[in-house]
């Protein structure tokens, strides 16, 4: 059992070593859905409901961005867009994949 555990540990440790220089990831997800709700709540002052709304949908998408390995290309896009659009995760994210897509058919990596 101590096995399984140490095991379990150790590749956690990895994924998130992989994950930790994710342009998209240098802030806690707190401090992430702090930001994202001051700005819903500048834009849309008094539709609590849009807010809510959006700041799930925002923070299911700074999770997906979370969750993108850090390689060269990636972390580019990322810190442009994060640099650019920061705190609307759900536009990072739609404008990631676009790029990343582009990105593929140009270097025949469908």
């Amino acid at each position: 059992m101590r096995k399984l555990i140490l095991s379990t540990l150790l590749h956690l440790a990895l994924i998130n070593a992989a994950h930790a220089s994710n342009p998209a990831c240098q802030v806690s997800e707190e401090q992430a859905r702090s930001d994202l709700a001051a700005s819903l709540s500048a834009t849309y002052e008094n539709a609590f409901s849009t807010q809510k709304m959006l700041l799930n949908a925002g923070m299911e998408k700074f999770r997906l961005l979370c969750a993108i390995p850090s390689e060269p290309v990636s972390d580019g896009v990322l810190k442009d867009l994060t640099a650019t659009y920061y705190p609307s995760f759900s536009t990072i994210h739609l404008l990631y994949e676009s790029n990343m897509k582009s990105y593929r058919e140009l270097h025949g990596n469908h």
